[in-house]
């Protein structure tokens, strides 16, 4: 009996940082259509900030570099942003 409750006890401390990480994640980050292209893209809440552009296979992948400029851009004129 002591076995499994220290397997569970340990199990718990193993995946609750998890949670409490995609807790605060869907806290800080929308999910939003841009209007030019049609794609989903992962927005920081509070700076606007693009993360991540759902791609056509199915995927989320991170924006860097000119294509996050790009996506940046367009998502701000489609807010108004500057």
């Amino acid at each position: 009996m002591k076995k499994k409750i220290i397997i569970a006890l340990i199990c718990l401390a193993i995946t609750s940082p998890c949670y409490a990480f995609n807790i605060i994640d869907n806290i800080i980050y929308k999910t939003d259509v841009m209007k030019s292209n049609r794609k989903k893209v992962i927005v920081n809440r509070f700076t606007g900030e693009i993360k991540y552009v759902w791609r056509d296979d199915g995927r989320w992948v991170e924006l860097t570099g000119k294509w996050k400029r790009d996506y940046q851009k367009m998502y701000n004129a489609q807010n108004g942003k500057r």
